[in-house]
């Protein structure tokens, strides 16, 4: 048993779960599927916008800039919800990864 044994396990015990969802879908009659589009572009969104301002400009406005873009996800999410929100994941995110793990992040960089 080494350090592979749990996510191994893991693993096959998701593969499982999939294969049961899977032959419960099959037969049970579901309803009309349909892509919610601007739930889909605004968290895809969000992700790459993360990903393009990391680098140049730090950890917590990136962090701002993906809970605004995602916001638009939510169809009842007000701007003041949306800034209460960047300001509880930024502030989690910075004390549990630049604080907590000791990752290398600059915080807010200015790349001007």
């Amino acid at each position: 048993m080494g350090p592979g044994m749990f996510p191994a396990l893991v693993g096959s015990v998701l593969s499982l779960l999939a294969i049961f969802v899977i032959f419960n879908a099959v037969g049970s009659r579901g309803t009309d599927f349909h892509i919610e589009w601007r739930s889909l572009l605004a968290v895809l969104g969000s992700v790459g916008a993360f990903a393009l301002l990391i680098e140049p400009f730090g950890l917590i406005p990136s962090i701002v800039v993906m809970t605004a873009i995602s916001s638009f996800a939510a169809e009842r999410l007000g701007l003041r919800a949306t800034a209460l929100l960047a300001v509880a994941i930024a502030v989690l995110t910075v004390g549990i990864f630049h604080y907590g793990l000791k990752l290398r992040f600059e915080i807010i960089a200015w790349p001007f």
